[in-house]
């Protein structure tokens, strides 16, 4: 019989094991492995959804650029489904501007049937659940998503982005020199026409003009539209002359308001503010040095609020 000795049986031995060890390993990573048919495969957490989608199961909100609307009225979210309004609930604006808007959870038949996303002002006490004539944004969903503008047919219609304008420094109520540059109007003396091409503005608001300096700011009159008289004529403190049949106001009897900038907003209606909110759509600063009647040309700036929502 032939022998050997443990330095000739150990690396038989240990190859032997070796063998038997990964043998056991793969047959462990088999059965490991799911089956195709096991719910399990692709996903790693178990779920069987193979990191597939999931289905939305509410809407987020993105808004940017609102304002407090004080103890009157308040901001609503809203879902078109299959061409009904469906209310999201009430939300306010933080003092830092933020609005407190949480995300809604949806059931599948609202989310089957979504078409668009709306933001109205409503009556802080008025319980009425159908929707204001006073929307402030619209979007219509695409894939899910919506980008949310004043442009939206549910909203104010309009986009204000082909809009011009100029104003006058004059005082037409009053024939002393002294009080020129005390009034502001929205027309052309040389012509007796609108100097604001403007669309007619949407039901349930209204167009504003402001005169503003570091005192703060003040309204030269509401109007819907600019060829004709605006909600005050020309004010409390004009002349006894006749006041242009176009928007406008004077400052005869009260500081010099033509020191720093001229504005028109679009306000609600009715308003439970005396000052200007953030749907601002032409502005200009006055320039030093202006005399009665010289034109000055509006720049087209308008500011409003926006935003994005999405089904998620």
């Amino acid at each position: 019989m032939e022998t050997h000795g443990l330095s000739d049986v150990w690396p038989r031995v240990l190859c032997t094991w070796l063998a038997c060890a990964a043998f056991a390993c793969a047959d462990d990573a088999a059965d490991a492995t799911p089956d195709a048919g096991d719910g399990d495969a692709g996903d790693g957490d178990g779920d069987g959804d193979g990191d597939q989608p999931q289905d939305p199961t509410g809407v987020s909100w993105e808004l940017e650029n609102f304002k407090q609307l004080g103890d009157d009225y308040t901001y609503e979210a809203w879902l078109i489904v299959d061409g009904a309004d469906v209310s999201l609930g009430r939300f306010g604006v933080s003092l830092a501007g933020a609005p407190e808007i949480d995300r809604a959870d949806l059931t599948p038949e609202m989310i089957a049937g979504a078409e668009a996303l709306l933001v109205s002002i409503e009556d802080a006490q008025d319980d009425d659940p159908a929707r204001g004539d006073r929307t402030v944004l619209g979007g219509d969903l695409v894939d899910g998503a919506a980008s949310l503008s004043t442009g939206h047919a549910q909203a104010l219609g309009e986009d204000f982005m082909d809009i011009h304008g100029s104003f006058v420094l004059a005082t037409p109520t009053s024939d002393d020199e002294a009080d020129v540059g005390k009034g502001v109007w929205w027309y052309d003396p040389e012509t007796d026409t609108p100097s604001l091409e403007l669309p007619a503005a949407p039901e349930g608001w209204v167009y504003e003009g402001w005169v503003t300096n570091a005192q703060g700011s003040r309204s030269t009159g509401r109007f819907t539209a600019v060829d004709g008289a605006d909600s005050d004529g020309a004010g409390p403190a004009a002349g006894a002359l006749p006041a242009p049949a176009f928007p406008g106001q004077e400052f005869i009897d009260e500081v010099d308001w033509m020191a720093g900038a001229v504005a028109v907003t679009v306000e609600m209606e009715p308003d439970n503010s005396p000052a200007p909110n953030n749907f601002r759509i032409l502005l200009s600063a006055v320039r030093d040095g202006s005399g009665t009647l010289q034109r000055m040309d509006l720049d087209a700036v308008f500011s409003a609020p926006w935003g994005t929502a999405a089904l998620d």
